[in-house]
């Protein structure tokens, strides 16, 4: 519950700093909004594999108490408990990206600098795919 709020939040900041930085520009912060919506897809979809691991691992804490192969059980409830834990940093991760994101989007000082900065980006993108296509 705490990842979705927190995640809400963030999405809503962040969408409010491309809206403000690019007001009146109708092209430009797409593909910023279109990053915001790939981490919120994958953030949903880590918390919904969360929920479900929940509910795997109360299952396995009920069976923990009556089963004979306790062992097995507890090895399972372990590596569900890391996977959680796993989904749970990845979450962080992307949010951080995200907060980030927007602290350096609030930071362009020109539209010129942005212009600037997308050009890099993509050539730096193009060369990336051009290098894996070489091999």
């Amino acid at each position: 519950m705490r990842q979705a709020d927190v995640l809400t939040g963030i999405l809503e900041d962040y969408q409010s700093v491309v809206e403000t930085r690019f007001v009146g520009k109708h092209f430009t912060p797409i593909n910023y909004l279109n990053a915001a919506r790939t981490v919120q897809e994958h953030a949903i979809q880590n918390l919904t594999d969360i929920v479900a691991i929940g509910h795997s691992l109360s299952g396995l804490s009920r069976n923990l108490a009556v089963s004979d192969a306790i062992s097995k059980q507890a090895e399972l409830y372990q590596e569900q408990q890391t996977r959680m834990r796993t989904l749970l940093n990845e979450n962080t991760k992307l949010f951080n990206a995200l907060t980030e994101t927007a602290v350096e989007v609030a930071n362009i000082k020109s539209i010129s600098d942005f212009d600037r900065l997308d050009t890099m980006a993509r050539l730096v993108s193009l060369a990336r795919i051009a290098q894996q296509t070489g091999k």
